[in-house]
């Protein structure tokens, strides 16, 4: 009779981080202005590169655009733009 070994699964979360192009199909962003976000040091756009790939973590991605929509609102309200 064949025993058979107790596996344990790694249960925790793997970081999901998109290509550049599922970044453009997720946000709707062409390629290129992807690629100047990323070209753009003082964007601080979030990726990293594995060989000659380019990796954007996608919750990365996400807290990108959450805070430069708060800074963009912060900058319209200080020049006087309504919302």
């Amino acid at each position: 009779m064949q025993s058979y070994k107790e596996v344990e699964f790694d249960t925790q979360p793997r970081v999901k981080v998109f290509t550049i192009d599922e970044a453009v199909e997720a946000t709707g962003i062409g390629r290129s202005g992807i690629q100047q976000m990323i070209d753009d040091p003082d964007a601080e756009f979030p990726f990293f590169k594995i060989g000659i790939k380019t990796m954007i973590p996608v919750i990365a991605l996400e807290n990108y655009f959450i805070e430069i929509s708060k800074k963009r609102k912060q900058f319209g309200r200080a020049a006087g733009e309504n919302k």
